[in-house]
């Protein structure tokens, strides 16, 4: 029998993060493979899509506010990782070895 993963953790987490990321102006999107195996993570790419994207840190704060509210804790956050293009990643820590990392790429300035 294979080990059970957290692909249908991420799957049921996705509607309300992407639903929370376009609140906050961005698109919100799985990237890579979703858990499907054991240890790996959930992989979420945020692009800015209106003019009235929030800044990247009230985005995280959004998306941090939800999966506070679904877990039994608070998940700790970490400082942002700079990647390339401009693009900041964060990894929220969920427990029981469930991860998001969470990418967001840069608001274009006027």
């Amino acid at each position: 029998m294979k080990r059970a993963t957290f692909a249908p953790v991420y799957l049921s987490i996705y509607p309300m993060l992407a639903e929370r990321a376009r609140a906050c102006g961005y698109a919100g999107a799985i990237h890579g493979s979703v858990g499907a195996t054991p240890g790996s993570d959930l992989d979420f790419l945020c692009a800015p899509w209106s003019d009235e994207a929030v800044s990247p840190d009230e985005l995280i704060g959004e998306l941090v506010a939800y999966l506070t509210g679904v877990s039994l804790f608070h998940p700790p956050l970490c400082e942002p990782e700079a990647k390339p293009h401009g693009r900041l990643a964060w990894s929220i820590i969920l427990g029981n070895g469930a991860v998001i990392d969470v990418s967001v790429m840069p608001r274009k300035e006027a």
